[in-house]
């Protein structure tokens, strides 16, 4: 497989910390926003080739291990990195949670068909 991404991203706010309610609807945190806008930046336009299966490698580093569930990072890092219409093109999916910063490590490579 060959590496086409490695990035050091924050820590997106959990999918269970994205929204808020504002009257009868509900609206994305500061922070969910703030992490939108800054997460692009931080890959520097960088997007996956298309119809190209994937492998992605996740290593989140949170302040407390046994809190939160794991896969309620995945969406938004997914959205960011790969994109919200290519997450299809997804293959394998690995992720780890560890004590740490508040720091998401990505790799992402082509798989070998």
């Amino acid at each position: 497989m060959a590496t086409l991404l490695r990035v050091r991203l924050p820590l997106p706010p959990s999918v269970n910390a994205t929204n808020t309610p504002m009257g009868r609807r509900l609206v994305l945190t500061t922070e969910a926003r703030r992490w939108r806008r800054d997460a692009p930046v931080l890959l520097g336009g960088w997007e996956p080739p298309a119809h190209t299966p994937l492998a992605v490698t996740i290593k989140l580093e949170v302040p407390a291990l046994y809190r939160g569930d794991i896969d309620g990072y995945l969406k938004p890092i997914l959205d960011a990195v790969i994109g919200k219409n290519r997450d299809q093109w997804v293959t394998s999916l690995s992720v780890r949670k560890v004590r740490g910063e508040g720091w998401c490590d990505v790799a992402v490579e082509a798989v070998e068909e």
